[in-house]
């Protein structure tokens, strides 16, 4: 994560570490999954949700009061708005978006599950992607969920993220490596 956002990505741990336990204690998980999949979409969408969240000339309780019935009108669990209210009252609402990263992550390492990354020249069909699951999986020992974008530059093949690994098939990979070896062979002459 770049370095200007790593405050955030502290604060935003800790804050979705406090949801989870929350969560969990409530026996809540799955149905607060949900709320913050609601959250984070109407915070997406809604540029005067984003503004009234990280703006602070708007009163606090305004804020409160707003947040609270955005909580209402996405019908919430309480453990939500329970949170929500607390971010509010801590003025964190602009950091939603990081936070439900980290709680995603959280949720992930629970169920024992890991995302990765897989990068591809051309859209993969469903039967691709399943290949590549079932193989990830078995070679990491856990569940794994994918993340698939397309990306015309690496020509072809595939770049993998499994966690700090990264496997680079693609062709513009081995371009770059098969130029790098060449740089290095005509240096030793």
């Amino acid at each position: 994560m770049p370095a200007k956002k790593s405050g955030k990505s502290g604060l935003s741990r800790r804050y979705a570490q406090a949801l989870f336990q929350s969560a969990s204690e409530d026996k809540v998980l799955d149905k607060v999954e949900a709320d913050v999949n609601a959250l984070v979409e109407a915070f997406e969408n809604s540029s005067e949700l984003r503004l009234a969240a990280s703006n602070p000339v708007y009163a606090k309780a305004d804020i409160i009061k707003a947040f609270a019935e955005v909580a209402n009108l996405l019908k919430v669990q309480k453990t939500t708005s329970s949170f929500i209210e607390l971010l509010a009252e801590n003025r964190r609402l602009a950091l939603i978006p990081y936070i439900a990263e980290e709680f995603y992550k959280q949720l992930a390492e629970a169920r024992g599950e890991v995302k990765a990354y897989v990068t591809s020249a051309v859209a993969l069909n469903a039967t691709h992607k399943t290949n590549i699951q079932k193989a990830l999986s078995q070679a990491a020992g856990k569940s794994v969920q994918l993340e698939v974008k397309v990306n015309k530059a690496i020509l072809g093949g595939l770049k993998i993220q499994l966690g700090s690994e990264l496997l680079d098939a693609s062709v513009q990979g081995k371009l770059e490596r098969l130029t790098r070896q060449q740089k290095i062979a005509t240096l030793k002459k």
